[in-house]
């Protein structure tokens, strides 16, 4: 009998779940998990069985089941680009318009 892969994933608020692979690049967990904890904040740093990535991304989500369907990979350079322009946008317009 194979035995099973399972990753333990933490996200950066210490969220923590347990999956396993598809075969096709998804992430199959055997709960349904809110899609809330998948913001960009919560993917700033995750943790896949002690190996930490950075600067991820939420591809694949979905419900089949009893169980969640997630895809997380890293961000491209160009979303990477798109979030420091708007990070700097953001300063600007915080600074134009006295915010702090």
């Amino acid at each position: 009998m194979d035995e099973v892969t399972t990753y333990h994933v933490t996200l950066a608020d210490g969220t923590e779940f347990d999956a396993r692979p598809d075969g096709a690049g998804n992430m199959i967990c055997a709960e349904h998990l809110d899609k809330e904890i998948f913001s960009p904040e919560n993917l700033s740093s995750v943790t896949i069985d002690d190996i930490e990535y950075e600067d991820q991304i939420l591809r694949t989500f979905y419900y089949q089941g009893n169980g969640t369907f997630i895809r997380i990979a890293e961000k491209t350079e160009m979303e990477k680009l798109k979030d420091d322009m708007a990070d700097a946008l953001n300063g600007l317009l915080e600074f134009v318009l006295g915010g702090e």
